[in-house]
């Protein structure tokens, strides 16, 4: 009898998606049509317009809440990580 070892499978990569839910400082552009600044800011306040250009996040101060795995292309999640 030999005691041969069987060899533990190699761990295989995979692209897996994560949705990481976030508090961050983010700089919005919007051009509103408005006869004074507070009818400007009262404007965007209660109809939010989509912004003007692309969102300018300030990544130095993000503050991570919850992170979810899902593996790629999928809707089951795999892990959940909580920050808080």
């Amino acid at each position: 009898m030999s005691s041969a070892k069987t060899a533990a499978p190699i761990p295989q990569k995979q692209y897996y998606t994560v949705k990481l839910e976030t508090m961050a400082p983010v700089e919005l552009t919007f051009r509103v049509f408005a006869e004074t600044p507070e009818q400007a800011i009262e404007a965007v306040s209660k109809f939010p317009l989509p912004p003007l250009s692309s969102v300018k996040p300030n990544l130095s101060r993000i503050r991570r809440i919850k992170a979810m795995v899902y593996k790629a292309g999928t809707s089951v999640c795999d892990l959940v990580k909580k920050y808080m």
